[in-house]
């Protein structure tokens, strides 16, 4: 088994805790986690997600109420120094927004109000400076920012602006970053790309940058430098981390005590890639891969591409599979939706985002028109409660005003 986790803890007064952990964690994970080759795992009584027979089935296009509890609408204020030309991604916290501003490249902090408050450093190559930003996140107590700069670093700062530090630099290409329940700073690291004597592919940071914790040591695996690539996936929601590896049919979950325990079992039968060597366009023409992975508290979202179900030459499809976590049913559809929550724009499904939400953003531009006109058909509409609430906001927007943003929070 080329997969163990272990720990590795700089707070010595924690010392023997963690090794009693470690036992814990070895004795555990000998039956529940499977190698990298595709072994099968003792899954026992965990819930198996197939999307095998729910591919053969799809429902759609289906409207946003089945899967949408609410919508939140954040009007940003314009004024020079805030001035939104498009959004490249946006995270959110109770409270805040941070966006990302495309071309400019500027990490904008608002209100949930839609107040600007600051930026987050500064485009540059000085000291603090970032020259792209990928990932954003607002840590749990909305005192930090983070991002992953490059391919190897993690900045952060603090909500204010102020730049706090980055990781050291490392051979290792990190995948994903988050905040654990604790508000610990959390970084992914790349397999593929681990030193030749292994290397921990999760470590975790206080808010001074040190690290706390060593999770999942890991052997490079350089048959994996084939021409196909998918990632590894960490997932959050609200307190919860989960991983899945690549050609791992499970998802572990990492608990409070740091643990790492199977959680679901993900079922792609014949449609499930076999390697990293097929080449891109055969993978994507004969088999469906695990692009992302989020929650929410009623639904496991599962984004693929891959297998068209009507092949056409050197065309592949894209899928959304919602495993229902109360009921265990499984449906996949189609990421066009009818939106039935206030009607503007029937779209492709917006980007997910953390905390059980996806979002995205209307022009003013474009969508005043469309109400002035009264071209949407209120009764077709779940409810014409958020209709009623973006027409005011609309109707108080110049054409030249910045975005409003959506947040679609799901069940």
């Amino acid at each position: 088994m080329d997969w163990c986790i272990t720990f590795s803890r700089t707070n010595k007064s924690n010392y023997m805790c963690r090794i009693f952990q470690a036992i814990c964690l070895a004795l555990t994970l000998s039956v529940a986690l499977s190698s990298c080759n595709n072994e099968k795992v003792d899954t026992g009584s965990l819930p198996e997600i197939d999307f095998e027979t729910a591919y053969k089935e799809p429902i759609g296009p289906p409207t946003m109420s089945e899967f949408v509890s609410r919508v939140e609408y954040v009007k940003l204020e314009t004024k020079p120094e805030c001035f939104v030309k498009s959004m490249q991604g946006i995270t959110f916290s109770k409270n805040f927004i941070a966006l990302y501003e495309y071309p400019s490249k500027r990490i904008m902090i608002f209100t949930k109000e839609g107040k600007y408050l600051n930026d987050i450093g500064r485009v540059g190559q000085g000291p603090g400076e970032y020259n792209r930003a990928r990932s954003i996140i607002i840590s749990p107590d909305e005192k930090y920012v983070a991002f992953m700069q490059s391919g190897n670093l993690v900045y952060l700062y603090n909500l204010g602006g102020t730049f706090r530090g980055s990781t050291s630099g490392s051979s290792e290409l990190i995948d994903a970053i988050a905040f654990d329940h604790d508000g610990a700073l959390v970084v992914y690291q790349q397999k593929l790309y681990l030193p030749d004597e292994g290397g921990y592919m999760i470590l975790k940071y206080d808010e001074n940058l040190s690290i706390v914790d060593s999770l999942m040591f890991h052997k490079p695996d350089k048959s994996a430098l084939g021409a196909m690539y998918v990632q590894d996936q960490l997932i959050t929601y609200e307190d919860d981390l989960y991983v899945r590896q690549v050609f791992n049919d499970t998802v572990y979950k990492m608990t409070t005590t740091g643990m790492v325990e199977p959680a679901y079992i993900i079922n792609l039968g014949d449609m499930k890639l076999p390697s990293f060597k097929p080449t891109r366009q055969e993978s994507y023409l004969k088999y469906l891969y695990v692009v992302s992975i989020h929650l929410s508290d009623q639904y496991f979202l599962v984004h693929l591409e891959g297998k068209a179900r009507n092949p056409k030459p050197n065309t592949g499809t894209e899928e959304f599979v919602w495993y229902n976590r109360q009921t265990m049913d499984v449906v996949v559809t189609h990421p066009f939706y009818k939106n039935d929550m206030d009607g503007i724009n029937e779209h492709r499904m917006a980007w997910p985002v953390k905390n059980g939400g996806f979002w995205d953003y209307v022009n003013v531009v474009d969508a005043k028109p469309i109400v002035e006109e009264g071209s949407v058909k209120v009764e077709d509409l779940a409810t014409p409660e958020y209709y009623d609430e973006l027409k005011e906001l609309l109707a108080e927007s110049n054409i030249e005003d910045n975005p409003i943003i959506r947040i679609f929070h799901m069940k």
